[in-house]
């Protein structure tokens, strides 16, 4: 079975959402890096070997929408999650 390549993003490293712990508890999840920041090489490193960007709001609000557009661009084989504390 094909694992799922997962790479998560949230702006203070001390803040992965809670569901980090929980990816790392399924055998078929495989968590690429936990990083704080959608720049630099490290990041898109781990995204070019992710399948699934899990994106917490708080990066969202720092970095701004066009840098999640550009990762459209840069990774199209992508698909990003966005995750917010509260409903909206």
């Amino acid at each position: 079975m094909k694992k799922i390549n997962v790479t998560c993003i949230c702006a203070e490293a001390e803040e992965y959402p809670g569901c980090a712990d929980l990816l790392y508890s399924y055998c078929e999840v495989n968590v690429v890096a936990l990083q704080t920041s959608l720049v630099g090489a490290e990041t898109a490193k781990a995204l070019a070997q992710s399948d699934v960007l899990l994106l917490d709001e708080s990066v969202l609000l720092r970095e701004g929408l066009q840098s999640v557009r550009n990762l459209h661009i840069c990774f199209p084989q992508l698909t990003i999650l966005l995750l917010y504390k509260k409903y909206i």
